[in-house]
Parts: C-alpha cells; structure tokens; sequence
C-alpha cells in the first residue's frame, strides 16, 4: 500500500459498524471458537460518480467467526431488525437485534457495500467495503477533525444516524412512576430488541422485562401485569410453555398475551395461537404496529372490566360473570358468601385464604372486577344487602350485621354512595314495584 496515501473516513461510523459487527460475531460463536477481524487497503478502482469517473481507493473490514452459519435462503433476511436465524443451533443465542441492522443502514449510508458468506456448521465471514478517497465524497461532506489538521473526515449525518438507532429511553419521573398506568411485561432473550419495545411503550406503561420464559412466569406471577409480550422461541423456557402456565394459572389467566415470532409460516402461528395467546405478532415489525396491538387488548380489557362493574350494579339479585370460565371470580365470590357476615373479614385474610400475596390479589381483583380488593368486599356486602331488602326483609339494622356491618351509619353512608339512595329509600322503592 502507498504509505503517503490520504485516506477520508468518519471515524463515528466505522467504529459503530466495527462494534455491531464485532459483536454480532462474538454473540454467535461458541466457547473454544474464534473471531477473527481483518482490515485491509484494497487498490484503486474507477467508479462513475456524477457524470464523471472519479479513482477510488477502498477499505475493507473482515469479520470471519466459526459460529453455527447461516442457511443460504436467510443471508438477506438477517439485515432486518431483529430477524432470528431458524436453525436451531441458533437458539442458543440471542437474534441479532438491531446490529446488523444498523451496520447495514450505515454502510449504505457511508455509500459502500457489506456481503456475507457463511456455511452450516462452519461459520460466517461479513465483508464490508467503504470508500476513502476524496473523489468518491462531494466537496460539502469532507471536512477538518478539530484540532487535527492533518487529518480529515466524512461530514457526520447526524440527523440521518438518529433515524437508524433505537428509540432514546427516556428516564420517568417519581411522579410520572406513580401514575396508575397498566403494566406490561416484556419477555425477550434478545437485549435489543427489549429495549426497543420497551422505549416505544415507556409513555404510555409501566415497563417490567424479563429475559426468558422461566424469569417471565415468576414476574407474571408475582405482578399480575395487564399484559405480557413475550418472544415464541427462547432458552430456558420458551414462550409456548410459559403461555401455557400463565393461562393455566387462575392468579394470572386473564392476562393478556402477545407472541412474538420471527416464523412467518402457518404452523408457527398456529402453534402460538394454540398456547392461548391473545395475539400474534410477526419479526420485524414496527413500533405503530406494536402500540396500535398493546392499546387494542389493554382496551379490550378495561372494556370487560367495566362491564362487570355496570352488571354488578345494575343486578342486585345476583351476579353476572363476564368470564364464566375464570375459576378464580368463582373463588373469589364463594369467599365472600362464606365470611358474609363477619365485620373483621379484611382484604389480608381475603389473600391469605386464596393464597395470595397483597399485590397479587390486588392487580387479580382489579383486572377482573374493576374494583379494589376493599372495595370488592364492602360492595359486595351492600349488593347482599340490597338482595336481602329485594326479597323482604325491611329491618335495616338486621340486613347490616347480617351483611357484615357493625356500623348503622357506615352502612348507610356506603349504601347511599353505590345505589344512590339510602336503604329506607330502596325498600320504599322496591315496595311501589
């Protein structure tokens, strides 16, 4: 190579397609396997730029691993964000994430080109090819490093870079933090591809990650989430057999669950479906696609739950199930019927009988019921109350106790508040019926 020879790069962009490449390599290789990185100064080439032909002199960057390959009807599809190679060596680690992704948008973006050759079971080699030679910049794009005149660079693309990483996270307030915004939990092997989920819902919902199937039960277990995204395929646990659990579960059988998949095929869908999954989602997908999936079930269930608290109301005479095969309303009323009458019934001894722990039976009750824990338990008493007026019985203070108050004015204050009326009022009203 000519050692006086000028050689024009940006320094920023090379390193992160270095890095991303690098890292790609050592993610997919295997204990007792090697990566090995090249850099070379290939020779001069005549490229037309313009309505000229300009002498371009290139470097090459060379990353060869002796990982698990990549099946020749995939080599394209791996630029995609977060595309995972099917194989299933591969699964032992995680997709790809936005690395080769990013690495392909700014070698693009750098006007040069990256190839890939790989074979099953040998390993793969990422060639990457970018310019420098001032013929192949125009005159706006080179321009002096600070302080190092010698030295020059490809004018940074800031605002185009920006475009091509992943969302910034943005660091949530004490106050924002105690908002009662729903929570999702997000089950995903792959780091990147967390983060992306995570920084384009963070506005919207409290954020809780896991990075396999096994970690994501526990942490549905003990939050009860509103809803969980969880990648199909992980290790440890996968996400069909975590979908499984979770739906088996009365603590958290309600919970909706979104699958994510990089199978495009029917079967892969289809098997997702089967798990229980509310809805399926296919890798790559993007952030408008995603928040338009999440908002649709959260909906969904506030709608449920609304309708439950409505129906509640509105019939004093008996409860309406708006999930008739959740077993655990059916628990849950059966152990209001069975402490009706004792005034020191609390929502502590209400867990402790259905085994669970404060935070669970809190998020269950409300999930379901639209009420507090609390407030299950008193408007219960009131709606036996009204039941009890419904069918006769016109002494208040007997209807009180018999419901579990100890407290006439309580009572009535509560009753007022839920039927709009106080109870002389009610059985005046029922009577005229």
């Amino acid at each position: 190579a000519e050692t006086d020879q000028k050689l024009y790069f940006d320094s920023d962009k090379l390193e992160k397609i270095s890095t991303n490449l690098i890292s790609n390599a050592l993610k997919f290789t295997p204990e007792g396997g090697s990566v090995m990185v090249t850099l070379r100064y290939s020779g001069e080439k005549n490229v037309i730029l313009g309505k000229g032909v300009a002498s371009v002199h290139f470097a090459e960057i060379e990353v060869k691993d002796t990982g698990p390959g990549i099946p020749e009807d995939e080599k394209e599809k791996i630029f995609s964000r977060f595309y995972q190679v099917s194989s299933s060596d591969s699964r032992k680690y995680e997709g790809s994430g936005i690395g080769l992704a990013l690495a392909k948008e700014l070698v693009d973006l750098y006007r040069g080109e990256i190839n890939v050759e790989s074979k099953i079971g040998k390993g793969s080699t990422f060639t990457v090819r970018l310019p420098v030679s001032s013929g192949h910049f125009r005159e706006g794009e080179i321009v002096a490093v600070s302080g190092r005149p010698d030295e020059t660079s490809f004018k940074k693309q800031e605002m185009l870079a920006e475009e091509i990483t992943e969302p910034p996270i943005r660091k949530k307030t004490v106050e924002e933090k105690e908002k009662d915004l729903p929570i999702i939990l997000i089950v995903e092997d792959n780091t990147d591809l967390r983060k992306y989920i995570s920084g384009n819902l963070l506005e919207q919902y409290q954020i809780l990650e896991a990075e396999n199937g096994r970690e994501g039960l526990d942490k549905a277990i003990e939050s009860i989430p509103d809803l969980v995204i969880s990648d199909l395929m992980m290790p440890e646990m996968d996400g069909k057999e975590m979908c499984e659990f979770l739906k088996k579960d009365t603590r958290t059988n309600h919970i909706p669950v979104i699958m994510l998949t990089a199978k495009a095929d029917r079967e892969s869908k289809l098997e997702g479906l089967e798990t229980g999954a509310d809805d399926y989602i296919i890798k790559p997908f993007d952030a408008e696609e995603l928040q338009v999936r999440v908002k649709n079930l959260i909906e969904q269930r506030k709608k449920l739950r609304e309708r439950y608290r409505k129906e509640f109301l509105m019939d004093p005479a008996g409860h309406k199930i708006p999930l008739p095969e959740d077993e655990f309303l059916l628990r849950l009323m059966d152990c209001m019927k069975k402490h009706l009458e004792d005034p020191e019934f609390s929502v502590k001894k209400m867990g402790e009988e259905l085994h669970l722990s404060h935070t669970q039976l809190y998020r269950k009750v409300l999930s379901i019921t639209d009420h507090t824990p609390n407030e299950y338990i008193r408007n219960t008493r009131l709606k036996m109350a009204a039941r009890m007026f419904l069918e006769g019985h016109r002494n208040i203070s007997t209807v009180l106790y018999t419901t579990g108050f100890n407290s006439p004015s309580y009572f009535t204050q509560s009753f007022r508040e839920l039927f709009g009326m106080n109870p002389s009022e009610y059985i005046r009203q029922t009577n005229s019926k």
